[in-house]
């Protein structure tokens, strides 16, 4: 039936081929042919047309060479559509016959041909070796036309594929441009690529539109279904099923729909259906993370159904599958591996998960109870630290199991009141949940009390449990009640009532006769109280009951030991075979060993020696790890005087951990009998801090000694005092504190300079030492002191207090001799100060009448500069009346030339003036003129020379530059002078000044010889002149005050002199001037000095009210040179 199926097909098939080779019709039919079959999904009669029509089609048509390559495009195209539907090796087959077409089209047409190109791209896209070249082509079509849709999805795709999220939306948002109508799935990827984004609003958006779009489009049901699914709601989780079961029966062979399908089956609990759609879905991919999800979720099921091999096979091949960083399926096989015991693989496979999820709180608590379980050196701090980041998280706050787990390894590191924390807090939770409390975790919190050194509590927590476990009837009740009988028993033994506890181990025992656990408690109990018959008697009965008893074999053998019976010890201790046993074979050797020392028999001693040593190797070689055969070992060759060996032997102990007190210990006395005293109190330090009690007389005795010998007599003192509270009775420690306290006193005594407290302290306490001594020197009970020694040590304390009143009268005299000199030094001082004190009055009140005379001296000054400027002011005032009114009986050229005096004020600081036009005149005449105008000048210029003074200096002369002070002033520039006329001799004099302009000459032939002196601008032009001469600049700010002075003067002289020259009137002014620039300079820097005192606050009203005056009539002043016309 099937054969004659395949046969139809095939000549199906062969049929169509047949009839177009006999009618030979063009390839154009042939593709419209293959193009038919194309459309109704036969895809190989499609091909075998198409191949056919290429190999032997009618060549003849004129339209050939367009019909072969638009059979070879679309040959390419069709393959490569069928390659995205392919997986495996079928889809490699095609990508290898596309590669072989690839080869041969490029002979056939243009490379350059657009869809050629989009087709190759679209086929290189399923190598991701090959998507650079898929994307280059993809650019080559947009360079050609930018409008083209399938490249523009195609770099869509690619951009996604490599995560470049914002490119491929671009891309599709181009699609949409330019074809606003375009396919719905392009709406999907833009859907994908806002949520890839976060933007989850938009993609809905998307999503919506494609739907709309399309609403057959499985992408969009896909993508709204999984927005539905992770609003974790109840209503929104049904429509996604809804939706992918719309998906489903579109498309049955969609594998991320079937894979979604079989999660919701897998937690509604329909597991068949679960195996069902994600074995379809593993089958119907080739993308590694898909097949890995779909692997996990078959071993989930089987997991669930209790069918481990199954699911440890598929939680494999999911971890086989799975890509780098998908690492979820390493939980489950960890589990599968833990419950066959590999718990080096589970750890394996946690360690890798959490590198990937390091808050995953499933994997933490399995790792750390991995670790806790192997108690490796470190593992147990990891797993609390592990289990405290789980229970501090939102799922595992409310966890019992990781409570209970961290009190296990709070109890391994020995934290016990962490350990009843989370206990405590592992029952609320369970409390608060409305379950009852188990009753084995309230005795395992009562055992916690205990080892806390917690013994009342823990009493009382284990009534409690007593009491519920009386009440339940569960299956295990009977076995609870009798534990938790037994632990109030060892409850009882930590408060000290072993009367109570012997009663109940016996009320036990009545019950359960071979719960030999209470013989053994009992024996312990009388061997505390050194009943060691009764105890041998307890663990005989033990060893009844289990002849294999170790614990009791070895506390028969201490039994034995304790009464002499060192053959019975050595025999129980010898059935025991096992390492144990053998270091304590050892220690009986090594006591032995001492004997024959103390006895001096070297030979046995000797013997013992190597025997002990030999069975303490045995031990070693059955445990390396045995710290205490190896401090056997230590001990064997300290007493053969092998103090080096014994020492290295200690310090490797010493250095492999805090496990064997007992070597920490023989390490000290080591080092304190090779003189190491420093080192060996430090150890015996250690020891007292970290491994034995705090008052363990045995270790304070040699700690003291090693500070002894050190020189810390002061320290060792004060050890053997606690000693001595400790063992009051014992002669060794008496005499020990004697010897410190008489060493502590003589070096009070070697001091140069003791003071008297501490040797009133050494006089009680070589009185206590002395007695110690007279005390152990007259015992005859006691034997481990010498009394010969204890007399001497006496007869040293009793010299040194009968030596001790001279010592103190020695230091008494000393103390007054200082205090009589510290005494003279103090009042020699004060005397001093004193001294210094009257001179600092005296030197205060001087400033003070020096500053009452100053300031007399300001206000007389004050006083006359305000009288001054008044009087300055009003002839000021009265002056510019004058000269206003004569100003106003002028015409138009007095007033051009106040003007141009003004600016020749201004600009020039050589005096000139501008020659005045004159009408031309005959030879004769003009030459008289000239010969009047030089001699004129000559009389001008020794008239000047004449009155010059050494405060004022010609501007034409080179030493002009200098002030009232001597200093040099900056050189100022002569303006040019244009003439008024065309006078040839006014040009030559020009030319002349232009020149030399440093000659006077030139300038004092510009004068003119007959000068009206009535005509006041020109005065006053003058004046100007010889005002600037004369003043300098000044910083100190007298220049205005003194060029007004100046100005004053100069106007009074001009108006009631007419007829005298400049030159004259500065000449008769000059001591004036200078008498007024140094009074203007004082009040100028008495303003400062006032300003100073009223900013500090140093004058008085009246001072402040004459400096505020005086700066009014100042501002006054300034605003009125202002106003003046320039």
């Amino acid at each position: 039936m099937a054969y004659n199926q395949a046969l139809a097909f095939k000549t199906e098939i062969l049929e169509p081929v047949s009839k177009l080779q006999i009618e030979r019709f063009p390839l154009r039919h042939w593709i419209n042919h293959a193009l038919s079959f194309y459309t109704s999904n036969q895809y190989e009669n499609f091909v075998q047309v198409l191949e056919a029509a290429i190999s032997r089609c009618m060549k003849s048509s004129a339209s050939y060479r367009e019909d072969l390559a638009r059979a070879y495009n679309v040959l390419v195209a069709g393959t490569t559509r069928q390659a995205y539907k392919e997986l495996g090796n079928r889809r490699a087959l095609l990508m290898a016959k596309l590669t072989n077409l690839f080869r041969v089209m490029e002979g056939t047409q243009r490379v350059q041909e657009r869809t050629l190109m989009v087709t190759k791209g679209y086929a290189f896209m399923l190598t991701a070796m090959r998507a650079a070249e898929a994307d280059a082509l993809f650019v080559n079509v947009l360079w050609q036309s930018s409008s083209n849709v399938l490249a523009l999805i195609g770099r869509g795709c690619l951009a996604y594929a490599r995560q470049d999220y914002l490119a491929a939306l671009g891309f599709f948002k181009s699609v949409l441009l330019h074809q606003p109508r375009g396919p719905g799935d392009v709406r999907v990827g833009i859907a994908h690529c806002f949520l890839k984004m976060g933007d989850v609003d938009s993609a809905r958006r998307c999503f919506e539109l494609a739907l709309a779009k399309n609403g057959r489009s499985q992408n969009a049901l896909l993508g709204m279904a999984l927005l539905k699914l992770n609003q974790c709601q109840k209503d929104t989780h049904i429509e996604g099923i809804h939706l992918l079961s719309a998906a489903f029966e579109l498309n049955p062979r969609h594998a991320a729909v079937l894979g979604l399908l079989a999660k919701h089956y897998y937690h509604v609990g329909d597991h068949e259906k679960v195996w069902s759609l994600a074995g379809n879905a593993y089958m119907l991919t080739d993308i590694p993370q898909l097949q890995s999800e779909n692997c996990l979720l078959i071993a989930r099921s089987f997991h669930a159904t209790r069918q481990f091999d199954k699911a440890k096979y598929f939680y494999a091949q999911s971890v086989k599958l799975a890509p780098e960083g998908y690492v979820l399926s390493q939980l489950g096989l960890a589990q599968m591996h833990l419950r066959r015991g590999g718990r080096k693989e589970a750890k394996g496979c946690l360690e890798t998960l959490l590198k990937v999820l390091p808050k995953e709180h499933t994997a933490l608590v399995l790792l750390s109870k991995i670790y806790l379980a192997e108690r490796a050196a470190g593992q147990v701090d990891q797993a609390i630290e592990m289990l405290v980041r789980v229970v501090g998280s939102r799922l595992g706050r409310c966890n019992c199991d990781c409570w209970l787990t961290l009190a296990f390894g709070y109890e391994q590191k020995g934290q016990w009141l962490r350990a009843i924390d989370a206990y405590q807090k592992a029952m609320g939770i369970c409390k608060k949940s409305g379950r009852e409390v188990p009753v084995e975790w309230v005795n395992n919190l009562a055992a916690t009390q205990q080892l806390a050194k917690m013994p009342q509590q823990a009493l009382i927590t284990i009534d409690e449990a007593l009491a519920r476990s009386e009440e339940s009837t569960g299956e295990h009740n009977q076995t609870n009640l009798l534990t938790l009988r037994f632990n109030r028993c060892r409850i009882l033994e930590d408060l000290h009532r072993c009367d109570l506890a012997e009663i109940a181990y016996k009320v036990i025992l009545d019950e359960y006769p071979s719960y030999y656990d209470c013989f053994l408690r009992l024996g312990v109990m009388a061997l505390r109280q050194n009943k060691f018959s009764i105890a041998t008697e307890y663990f005989k009965d033990v060893l009844k009951v289990d002849n294999n008893n170790l614990p009791a074999r070895s506390y028969l053998g201490n039994c034995y030991l304790k009464l002499g019976l060192a053959s019975q010890a050595m025999y129980n201790f010898k059935v025991m075979e096992d390492s144990y046993g053998l270091v304590a074979m050892g220690n009986i050797c090594l006591h032995d060993l001492k004997k024959c020392l103390d006895n001096g028999d070297r030979y046995y001693a000797k013997k013992h020696q190597e025997k002990a040593v030999q069975l303490f190797k045995k031990a070693i070689e059955r445990n390396p790890r045995n710290m205490w055969a190896a401090n056997g070992i230590g001990v064997a060759l300290s007493c053969r005087e092998f103090s080096t060996e014994a020492e290295a032997c200690f310090q490797q102990i010493v250095e492999a951990g805090k496990e064997c007190p007992s070597a920490t210990l023989n390490f000290a006395h080591t080092a304190l009998t090779k003189g190491q005293y420093k080192q060996a109190s430090q150890t015996y330090k250690q020891c007292l801090e970290e491994c034995l009690s705090p008052n363990c007389v045995e270790i304070i005795v040699p700690l003291a000694k090693s500070l002894y010998m050190d020189g810390k007599t002061r320290e060792a003192k004060i050890w053997l005092l606690k000693a001595r509270h400790l063992s009051p009775e014992d002669p060794v420690v008496m005499f020990n504190l004697g010897l410190a306290i008489k060493k502590d006193s003589e070096r009070i005594f070697q001091a140069p300079r003791p003071e008297i407290a501490e040797l009133v302290r050494a006089e009680l306490e070589l009185k206590v030492s002395y007695s110690y001594f007279d005390h152990l020197s007259t015992s005859l009970l006691q034997t481990e002191v010498s009394l010969r020694a204890a007399a001497k040590q006496a007869k040293k304390c009793e010299s040194l207090l009968a030596n001790l009143p001279d010592e103190l009268r020695r230091v008494r005299q000393l103390d007054d001799l200082e205090e009589t000199r510290i005494r003279l030094q103090t009042q020699r001082y004060q005397e001093r100060q004193e001294q210094l004190e009257q001179q600092r009055l005296r030197e205060d009140e001087e400033k003070r009448k020096l500053r009452e005379e100053q300031l007399a001296k300001r206000l007389e000054v004050l006083e006359r500069t305000k009288k001054m400027f008044t009087k300055a002011a009003l002839e000021n005032s009265e002056t510019e009346k004058k000269s206003s009114k004569k100003r106003k009986g002028r015409g138009k050229k007095s007033h051009r030339n106040d003007l141009d005096d003004e600016d020749l004020d201004k600009d020039r600081q050589v005096p000139e003036k501008k020659s005045r036009k004159r009408h031309k005149s005959k030879g004769t005449k003009s030459s008289r003129k000239r010969k009047e105008v030089h001699s004129s000048d000559s009389e001008a210029a020794n008239q000047i020379k004449k009155y010059k003074s050494t405060e004022f200096i010609e501007t034409s002369s080179e030493d002009s530059d200098i002030d009232f002070k001597g200093n040099k002033l900056p050189k100022m520039k002569l303006p040019k002078i244009f003439p008024d006329s065309n006078d040839e001799s006014d040009m030559e004099t020009e030319q002349a000044v232009q020149k030399n302009p440093e000659d006077p000459s030139h300038i004092v032939n510009e004068i003119d010889p007959n000068p009206s002196y009535d005509d006041g601008p020109q005065m006053d032009a003058y004046s100007g002149i010889v005002n600037e001469m004369v003043n300098p600049v000044y910083d100190d700010g007298t220049e205005m005050e003194l060029d007004e002075e100046l100005n004053l003067v100069n106007e009074k002289k001009q108006h009631f002199q007419p007829g005298a020259s400049v030159e004259f009137l500065v000449a008769n002014e000059a001591p004036v001037l200078m008498d007024r620039h140094t009074e203007i300079s004082e009040s100028r820097q008495l303003e400062i000095n006032f300003m100073q005192d009223r900013e500090n606050g140093e004058l008085n009203s009246a001072e402040a009210e004459s400096l505020d005056m005086l700066n009014d009539y100042f501002d006054a002043l300034e605003k009125k040179m202002e106003a003046q016309p320039e």
